[in-house]
């Protein structure tokens, strides 16, 4: 049972949390490392109960996305750790008077888009996502933003990036002890001629799954907490971005990460004055015909 346990728990790759107040009380700050330990435990669960879930996710999501950028940048992007902020309104001075109407156009065509009902679920969830001043975007949402001259993702080098992985590397060892201790045993018993209980194999099949899960997110950070904010590009007075605020709105709906459970949804509560809307768990960026024929 151990071996479950182990092998479930390290391969989850959940996305980035939502940002918390930094100033807020010790006894808050313990509230919400259960909170997110809660959600944690749910999806190890739902991993042991469906293995296939999980690696079916993994592998509609294993190679690069975006616009030629890094690896490790892309996956960081579709976990939500690159956010763009478009900064406070109340700062802006006389000179930003083109951000602020594209603030405000960006406002009313999100309400707009909202209010259809020919938008598919995911499309919508993606959409509400960018309600406040602070938008997590995958890396397909980051290219669509660099392509039309309204913002781009930093050029940080994948060395750097990969130091934001922050897995045990303590509990994966323990889990590969097991895995070929169990191995070696079962391999003994059947030269032997003796018998093994369906748990063991029960195990030894959920290690495999794991095995191949992990491969899939070989270059996948794992327990990435915090983010990076990013500005938007300098707008000068004679140059305004490339798109329309309704089609820029509808194309980030569009190329969003996609949900695979849209209509069944436990909002978490975001302070949207610290932090952005995180990308769902359950979302692949691949898909979602592409994640059911990985399963």
């Amino acid at each position: 049972m151990s071996i479950i346990v182990l092998c479930t728990w390290n391969v989850l790759h959940l996305n980035v949390p939502a940002i918390r107040n930094p100033n807020a009380g010790s006894w808050r700050k313990m509230w919400w490392k259960i909170s997110d330990s809660k959600k944690k435990v749910k999806w190890m669960i739902i991993t042991i109960l469906v293995p296939e879930l999980l690696l079916g996710k993994a592998a509609s999501t294993h190679s690069p996305f975006g616009f030629g950028y890094e690896c490790v940048r892309d996956t960081l992007a579709d976990m939500g750790y690159f956010v763009l902020d478009w900064g406070d309104p109340s700062t802006d001075s006389k000179d930003d008077e083109d951000m602020k109407t594209w603030r405000i156009e960006l406002k009313q065509a999100i309400e707009e888009a909202l209010n259809r009902k020919d938008f598919l679920e995911s499309y919508r969830i993606n959409i509400s996502r960018l309600k406040s001043r602070f938008w997590a975007l995958s890396a397909d949402q980051w290219g669509l933003l660099q392509a039309r001259g309204i913002a781009r993702l930093p050029d940080i080098p994948d060395w750097q990036l990969a130091k934001l992985d922050s897995g045990s590397g303590l509990v994966k060892i323990l889990a590969a002890i097991q895995v070929t201790w169990l191995f070696i045993q079962l391999s003994a018993r059947k030269r032997l001629g003796y018998s093994s209980s369906q748990l063991e194999f029960s195990a030894l099949a959920y290690a495999a799954c794991s095995i191949v899960t992990f491969g899939f997110y070989w270059n996948h950070p794992q327990d990435v907490e915090a983010v990076l904010f990013v500005g938007p590009e300098v707008w000068k007075k004679d140059y305004s971005p490339s798109s329309d605020p309704a089609i820029l709105i509808r194309l980030l709906g569009q190329n969003g990460p996609q949900c695979l459970c849209p209509k069944w949804r436990i909002w978490s509560k975001v302070d949207r004055d610290v932090g952005s809307e995180p990308i769902p768990n359950d979302s692949t960026h691949g898909g979602i015909l592409t994640f059911f024929g990985s399963l």
